[in-house]
């Protein structure tokens, strides 16, 4: 997903874009419980998207750095990272090409190949 779009998104009704998109194509949605807690999928999905998006986080092996992104007690959770991707998976990969796909997003930052280009560059 480009940084401009990105920037557009915001916490507040994030879940709930998330679950419309769900409930648009028919899929049943439930914010997951991570760490004993529920999973903040905003920020999940900022911090896959700012790495590159999930394709580059996965290809690189880069789930344990969004864990620690998120700043969550992960005393006993021995998984963690595999639970994150697996959350991401489950509840944002279909969102994520969805926002890609839609007339609003043009080109897929996410794919492999590198993170979202800087200003910099």
């Amino acid at each position: 997903v480009p940084p401009e779009v990105l920037r557009t998104l915001q916490r507040d009704g994030f879940a709930e874009m998330v679950e419309a998109h769900y409930n648009r194509i028919g899929k049943r949605f439930k914010v997951p419980i991570f760490a004993h807690k529920p999973l903040d999928l905003y920020k999940v999905f900022v911090e896959v998207e700012t790495r590159g998006g999930y394709h580059y986080v996965t290809d690189r092996k880069m789930w344990k750095e969004v864990c620690r992104a998120l700043k969550v007690d992960l005393t006993g959770q021995t998984s963690a990272s595999y639970n994150i991707r697996v959350n991401f998976e489950k509840f944002l990969l279909e969102f994520e090409d969805h926002l890609c796909q839609t007339g609003q997003n043009g080109s897929h930052s996410s794919t492999p190949g590198g993170p979202p280009s800087t200003s910099d560059s």
